[in-house]
């Protein structure tokens, strides 16, 4: 029962010496679907494919889905969604909306100049709401936040009006270790925990408290119960085939190929300003900052969530993967100019 238990951090250990040995030749896999994975109905439908988005660019037709932000906590999605409304002035729908709620859509301008639709797209009763305003037809929010994947693509998102998925992601430990110290005294946090205070990281990964495998729970919909490698397998075949993946730590490049995937661009004339705005709020640390002790990685609390957490870092290893297989396709369009036109 120990081996068991044991079992998928074991085979993550020998998967990353396998790739690591690849990773030193010159051969590039292209990653291959699994025809067997059958994907949940409601993202099959109602979030484009990149496959589709890939032909619709092939075939310089105009791309109708709205971009729809998977804001995962703790992965710079703050950062993601300051740059996009403050640096480029882009119309949005997040929890923003939740204090200017009515039963018309309205944009409510906020911090001079800048807009989002009154729903609050952070939570399902706001989600609902938002649905029944007839949100994503009334094509009032260029881009759109949420949390919540399933819930949004449930019921934002139809196969008439679909949204197009994208997401930043960070190192599964990094990110459960900065939620702990952030959830420890951000106390407007929803989420917010004074259990949290007195614990140490160590306790704290011994707990029951302690995030275990959140982005492939959060992917399949299956926030409790046992997790298998099948449902690993099913979450890289959501993200393959609906996600366009960015990686906190390739920031710049994560953000530019967003801009190219999605045709942002700042509103007006205000380029050069917003060159120097997305600079300055890379080099201020981003959003949402929140600095804490540096945990090694050969610690035994570090050991304790990476085996917690070994799932979401069998997904992560795929979805570096991934990024370097969606940059040959962004890179093939740059080249042939597709990318040149907005939406």
């Amino acid at each position: 029962l120990a081996f068991a238990s044991l079992y998928p951090f074991v085979l993550y250990r020998i998967v990353t010496l396998a790739s690591s040995i690849i990773s030193q030749t010159s051969i590039f896999r292209v990653l291959s679907s699994n025809a067997d994975i059958v994907l949940p109905l409601n993202l099959d439908r109602s979030l484009l494919d990149i496959s589709q988005y890939e032909e619709l660019k092939n075939t310089d037709t105009s791309i109708s889905a709205t971009p729809f932000y998977w804001h995962i906590p703790k992965a710079g999605g703050t950062t993601v969604h300051d740059d996009y409304v403050q640096c480029f002035a882009l119309v949005e729908a997040s929890e923003l909306g939740s204090i200017n709620q009515g039963n018309t859509l309205e944009l409510v301008e906020i911090n001079g100049g800048n807009y989002h639709v009154n729903v609050d797209t952070s939570i399902l009763p706001g989600i609902l709401h938002a649905a029944e305003l007839g949100l994503v037809p009334s094509k009032m929010a260029e881009i759109i936040f949420s949390p919540l994947l399933h819930e949004s693509s449930t019921h934002l998102f139809t196969p008439d009006y679909q949204g197009q998925m994208f997401a930043m992601f960070r190192h599964p430990v990094d990110r459960v270790v900065s939620l702990f110290h952030y959830l420890r005294s951000a106390t407007w946090e929803p989420t917010y925990n004074p259990v949290l205070q007195n614990m140490t990281l160590q306790e704290y990964a011994d707990s029951e408290l302690a995030e275990s495998n959140f982005v492939v729970r959060a992917l399949v919909d299956k926030m409790e119960g046992t997790l298998t490698l099948n449902d690993v397998e099913l979450a890289k075949e959501i993200l393959r085939r609906k996600c366009v993946v960015g990686l906190l730590d390739k920031w710049e490049e994560s953000m530019d190929r967003f801009d190219n995937y999605f045709g942002f661009q700042p509103h007006g004339d205000r380029h050069e300003e917003a060159r120097r705005c997305r600079m300055q709020l890379r080099e201020s640390g981003g959003s949402n900052k929140h600095p804490h002790p540096h945990v090694n990685h050969t610690s035994e609390e570090y050991a304790t969530l990476e085996r917690i957490n070994t799932f979401d870092l069998i997904l992560y290893d795929y979805i570096h993967e991934l990024f370097l297989e969606q940059g040959m396709l962004a890179n093939r369009l740059v080249a042939e100019g597709q990318f040149s036109d907005v939406r």
